[in-house]
Parts: C-alpha cells; sequence; structure tokens
C-alpha cells in the first residue's frame, strides 16, 4: 500500500505500569521498606522456630541452652489441658 504508514506495537499493561512506577516520586522507598519489613517479620519468626526447638529458660545465659527438637511440641499435643481448655 502507497502512503500507509506503520507504528510500532504499544507497551503492554506490565511495561507502562513499571514505567509510572519507576516514574514515581516515592519509587525510591520501596526497597528500604521491604528490608525494613523483612527485619521486623521475617527474623523475628526465624529467631522463635529456632529456640522452640531448643530447652532454654529467660534467665538463664545464651549458652546453657540445649537441642531438644520438637519435645516441646509434643509435651503441648500430649498434654490434656492443651485440647481441654476451649
Amino acid at each position: 500500500m502507497v502512503g500507509s504508514v506503520e507504528y510500532p506495537p504499544l507497551p503492554s499493561n506490565e511495561v507502562l505500569c513499571m514505567k509510572r512506577f519507576l516514574k514515581s516520586p516515592y519509587s525510591w522507598l520501596a526497597p528500604p521498606s521491604l528490608i525494613v519489613l523483612f527485619v521486623i517479620t521475617i527474623v523475628p519468626t526465624l529467631f522463635l522456630f529456632f529456640t522452640s526447638l531448643h530447652h532454654w529458660e529467660l534467665g538463664y545465659p545464651w549458652d546453657a541452652r540445649r537441642f531438644i527438637g520438637v519435645q516441646n511440641f509434643l509435651y503441648v499435643v500430649k498434654n490434656p489441658l492443651f485440647f481441654g481448655g476451649a
């Protein structure tokens, strides 16, 4: 065809959203906020799981703990007050 103009393909919605996000004046806040969210939520959860597998009382030093595996969980499940408490 004579006189026809071919236009480049339009970008997808994902590309448009990413460009809009990167142009935002607050886009630099996303990485630090994700790091803070990780430190506040994931790290304490991992520490809690780690300490639940050890026999450790709060007043004792960190070196006094000993690994007992899932015995803490078995103790709770075998306790009749655990299921009868509701």
